[in-house]
């Protein structure tokens, strides 16, 4: 996988979000956080949903992009979920993928009590995204399709990002 498209991705999965109604979605944040001694803890967040308030706590999502099969535990984006868990305090919304998982990720992710989401959920997502027109009409272009061929839109609408076209996103925020 290059570069290029993990950042398509997280670009794609922003606007999907956003598009759904998700309030406050922001994407590619480092969390830093010192400890005793001055020990240095840092975690990636690939998006974040929602902001920290007196009664709200953000959930944060690990993405995978994969252009060759499931993502496997050698990869391991469950640990790395877990590790933004622990340094900022959120909530794990789950692992988001454009394909599949491995049965032992899976079994590993259960586990763990952490969500995932695959290339079925991601045509949910944009089916919602495309019925929402303002008039309550599906669009044509997800009308009558199959999974399969769902699943190939969001793979076309991936590819389609121009990154240029959005701001260089990373921000660090300390704790």
């Amino acid at each position: 996988m290059s570069l290029q498209t993990g950042t398509k991705f997280e670009i794609y999965i922003e606007q999907l979000f956003r598009d759904c109604g998700f309030d406050d979605v922001e994407r590619n944040l480092l969390y830093i956080k010192y400890g005793w001694f001055r020990k240095r803890k840092a975690a990636q967040v690939d998006i974040q949903v929602g902001k920290k308030g007196i009664v709200s706590i953000p959930l944060i999502y690990e993405l995978k992009y994969s252009s060759n099969g499931n993502i496997t535990l050698s990869e391991n984006p469950v640990d790395q979920l877990l590790r933004a868990v622990k340094i900022t305090g959120y909530r794990p919304g789950g692992i988001i993928t454009n394909k599949g998982y491995s049965e032992g990720l899976r079994n590993y992710a259960r586990a763990r009590k952490v969500k995932l989401y695959d290339s079925s959920y991601l045509a949910k997502l944009e089916k919602k995204r495309r019925s929402l027109d303002g008039h309550g009409i599906l669009c044509i272009s997800f009308a009558g399709k199959d999974l399969e061929q769902r699943i190939g839109i969001v793979e076309k609408e991936i590819s389609g990002i121009n990154p240029r076209q959005y701001a260089n996103k990373s921000r660090t925020i300390y704790l």
